[in-house]
């Protein structure tokens, strides 16, 4: 079953995440990814909280994929100016802020090419 097929809900996001940083504050996700430590206080501070007994793949690949949505996140909003929250934390864009990100990037685009 990939991680998309897993249907997180905010909580448990969020505890993951909280869980992954406390680890990675205690030295046990050294260069290389997590240790075998940190995998195993993660799975059981889990499965203790939600009553779901997940293998490590599902954590890693959740991580992995929020990481790779932050980054473009962060690149799309990085210098930007007139971004607006929504009240569930969601971005409103103008029209006038898209054509504008559309021409920036169609300038990188025609350069590559």
């Amino acid at each position: 079953m990939a991680d998309n097929d897993i249907n997180w809900t905010d909580e448990e996001v969020r505890y993951l995440f909280t869980l992954y940083a406390d680890e990675k504050r205690k030295g046990n996700r050294p260069r290389s990814g997590m240790n075998v430590v940190g995998r195993e206080f993660i799975i059981k501070k889990f499965e203790e909280k939600f009553s779901k007994r997940w293998i490590w793949d599902r954590f890693k690949n959740k991580v992995d994929i929020s990481r790779k949505a932050y980054v473009k996140f962060k690149k799309l909003t990085h210098n930007r100016t007139g971004l607006v929250y929504d009240a569930m934390g969601r971005l409103e864009m103008s029209n006038a802020w898209w054509d504008q990100h559309i021409a920036d990037c169609s300038v990188c685009f025609s350069m590559t090419v």
